[in-house]
């Protein structure tokens, strides 16, 4: 099992390979996104989401535009 710890350097090695682009490939959302979105987006709600989100603000913005392109990732309540 990974520790919240690890998960967040994990997360911070992938913030680093964004280097500042809106996707690890550009402008374009590719597998590696969706695969780490998938990922992020199965502990939503959990006090590791939140927390490594608010340490990583790059992270939260590449999210919510992964996000804005994934329809079946809304909750239907």
């Amino acid at each position: 099992m990974i520790s919240a710890v690890e998960l967040h350097e994990v997360l911070l090695v992938w913030t680093s390979a964004l280097a500042g682009k809106k996707f690890l490939h550009g402008n374009e959302v590719s597998m590696p996104d969706l695969l780490v979105f998938g990922v992020l987006r199965s502990i939503r709600g959990l006090r590791t989401f939140d927390e490594v989100m608010a340490h990583n603000p790059q992270l939260g913005a590449w999210y919510g535009a992964v996000e804005a392109l994934s329809p079946s990732s809304q909750i239907i309540h």
